[in-house]
């Protein structure tokens, strides 16, 4: 989607155009499994994605590229203060 952009129209897109639109797929039946996912964990991702491109643009780094599967996964979680004396 963000490559598709870029490669067409130099097109800049930053995480949070990207955000509004997973929304939108959520609320579509075909992506309905989007709403297990944690909203904070896509969020991160996402930023983390930005980061990416933000060092392409400036000249920092090489194109973003997707991890290969045998490479190691995670995810961080946000520590939510309103939730911390109830866990």
């Amino acid at each position: 989607m963000i490559s598709k952009a870029y490669a067409r129209r130099k097109d800049k897109t930053n995480w949070m155009t990207v955000s509004k639109l997973i929304t939108k797929l959520k609320k579509t039946s075909r992506y309905q499994w989007l709403n297990d996912i944690p909203a904070d964990v896509i969020a991160q991702k996402l930023r983390d994605l930005d980061r990416g491109y933000q060092n392409f643009f400036a000249g920092r780094a090489k194109y973003p590229r997707f991890r290969k599967n045998s490479t190691a996964h995670s995810i961080r979680f946000t520590f939510d203060q309103r939730h911390s004396g109830k866990i």
